[in-house]
């Protein structure tokens, strides 16, 4: 699963590497863009209760800063269902295969 931010450079290079290595992925999409009016209801808690939920909507940024934390980056990216970490340590985790 790859908790993906719209326009950015490291989210979308851990699409493009996993696409390489067909590496099934599932996104989450956050926007930076959104505001209150038009940002969905959802929360990421909601989208751990449904396990590899696929969400079609745009997610606000401040919801992911919100439960992982403000220093959080992006991508947030998990194999199965561990935790990778972000585009570099994707980059390695290929490197020891």
């Amino acid at each position: 699963m790859v908790f993906y931010l719209e326009n950015c450079p490291y989210s979308e290079g851990a699409i493009e590497l996993l696409k390489e290595k067909n590496s099934e992925h599932k996104l989450i999409i956050f926007s930076s863009n959104l505001n209150k009016n038009n940002a969905t209801e959802k929360s990421i808690q909601e989208l751990d209760d449904k396990k590899y939920f696929i969400n079609k909507e745009k997610l606000d940024k401040r919801i992911f800063k919100d439960y992982f934390g403000e220093d959080s980056t992006f991508p947030r990216i998990y194999l199965d269902t561990n935790l990778v970490g972000g585009y570099s340590d994707l980059v390695e985790s290929f490197k020891s295969d």
